[in-house]
């Protein structure tokens, strides 16, 4: 974890750092303190979601090689992200772009909304056929933020590449 320690803008923020195993349907964490929990989790991967856990907002950057691989997807749910997509918001990525023609096999995505300048507050937001009125909160996917992702059977996406090198985003506390 030291990647995100060296990236984080405010020293001894960091509190822990979560990964989920969809195949195995089990969570690895990295902890600051003596942990209630294993600390086995060792390497942030792109393609893959965390759950950042900080005590003091901070922005965390984190570069790299822009990752040009694919998502694959085991049924049920996943936690994502899509490294390697721009921060620009001029340059979002629709829902649609990244997940085509699969909603069928995808119903349901969600992300985790946080900070006070956000309507509605800390929140979970997403897209959900399942729901009834439909839930379609999520239009854009965003780089940096982790995704979690229903899905039926298994699906490999392979979201549109991008020039840049991964761009920074913020932690917020919460």
């Amino acid at each position: 974890m030291a990647a995100i320690q060296a990236g984080l803008d405010k020293s001894n923020a960091l509190v822990s750092v979560w990964s989920y195993n969809p195949t195995a349907g089990t969570y690895t964490s990295w902890q600051s303190s003596p942990p209630n929990y294993p600390s086995d989790l060792a390497v942030v991967a792109p393609g893959k979601g965390y759950w950042v856990q900080v005590n003091a907002n901070a922005v965390l950057t984190l570069s790299g090689p822009v990752w040009s691989g694919s998502n694959i997807l085991v049924p049920g749910w996943n936690l994502v992200g899509f490294a390697g997509l721009s921060q620009d918001a001029a340059s979002s990525v629709t829902l649609d772009a990244v997940f085509r023609d699969r909603f069928g096999r995808i119903p349901q995505v969600w992300t985790f909304q946080s900070g006070a300048t956000i309507s509605g507050g800390q929140r979970f937001v997403g897209y959900d056929s399942t729901a009834r009125p439909n839930t379609k909160d999520v239009k854009t996917i965003v780089p940096g933020q982790g995704y979690w992702v229903y899905c039926l059977d298994g699906v490999t996406l392979s979201p549109a590449r991008c020039s840049r090198t991964w761009a920074p985003f913020s932690v917020i506390s919460g």
